[in-house]
């Protein structure tokens, strides 16, 4: 076990999670690195119960992971908090908590790819996915031999520039607190947590930029049509739905196009029975609007 950097990569301009994934392979190919199999990582949330949460507090979150790297271990970790690793029961533990902790399964996202040896570092390309949908792109760069971040990292750096350009991250924070002490697996695991909550965060940003940007058109249509005075036929009402219509299909495709580049390599049924329920919402809004005026 070496130092590792564990990091996101956005996807490329035009390309879908898989083709860019490809990208970085062939660059890595490139370079010399050879396939070593294939790794995973996944992560569970879990959520303290109801019946022992303080009022009015949110309750702690606690992930519990694994990593393909170490078979017999399980990894339970808690925001800004310890690590703790234990055995592979870990698992059937949790079940008999469920009292106290409860898995909210909507939130399991994982890491899966392949494995690339390049002379001393081991790279790992994974596609991070949540339920049938891919949500982004993790890159893993071990230097196995060293166990001493502060002695490795502008040697890891170097070489993550190699392959990645000007997506090379910078310095992990879990880095900070090691100082001169040993790396530990642990560590790996922080950052992937870190990773995983990061791309849901992204997931959660465009779904409510776009219902700002919403009202914004809804508000502009209405003070174009109000501030003609004195005009109310049909020739305006049939205007003024045909340029909402227009201005709602607009954000609806500004929406899943912002769903897709943030790493999605299509549209879960979920996401398009939302969808479904937005555009039948729209009919109301039109029939609302065409009345008012």
């Amino acid at each position: 076990m070496g130092v590792t950097c564990v990091s996101q990569v956005p996807v490329a301009e035009g390309k879908s999670v898989q083709q860019t994934v490809e990208l970085l392979a062939r660059r890595l190919e490139a370079l010399g690195a050879d396939k070593q199999g294939t790794f995973g990582v996944d992560c569970e949330t879990y959520h303290t119960a109801g019946a022992i949460g303080t009022q009015g507090q949110t309750g702690k979150l606690m992930y519990v992971m694994h990593n393909s790297e170490y078979p017999l271990s399980c990894f339970a970790l808690f925001e800004n908090g310890p690590c703790l690793v234990a055995d592979a029961n870990f698992d059937t533990l949790m079940v008999k908590l469920k009292g106290f902790f409860q898995n909210a399964k909507a939130n399991k996202i994982e890491s899966r790819g392949t494995r690339y040896q390049y002379c001393d570092f081991l790279v790992k390309l994974g596609t991070v996915t949540m339920g049938p949908s891919a949500r982004g792109i993790s890159v893993e760069v071990e230097y196995c031999p060293c166990v001493i971040a502060n002695d490795c990292w502008n040697l890891l750096m170097e070489f993550m520039q190699s392959f990645m350009g000007s997506h090379t991250p910078g310095i992990p924070s879990v880095f900070g607190a090691k100082h001169d002490s040993v790396y530990s697996p642990g560590d790996t695991m922080v950052q992937y947590m870190e990773l995983f909550n990061k791309i849901r965060k992204q997931q959660q940003v465009p779904v409510a930029g776009i219902r700002v940007f919403q009202c914004c058109v809804c508000f502009w249509l209405f003070s174009v049509v109000w501030s003609v005075s004195g005009i109310r036929s049909m020739v305006l009402r049939i205007g003024s739905v045909v340029l909402w219509f227009f201005g709602q299909c607009f954000v609806q495709g500004i929406s899943v196009h912002q769903q897709e580049t943030a790493g999605k390599g299509e549209i879960p049924a979920k996401r398009k029975g939302r969808a479904s329920v937005t555009a039948n919402s729209y009919g109301t809004e039109l029939l609302i609007f065409y009345f008012f005026f």
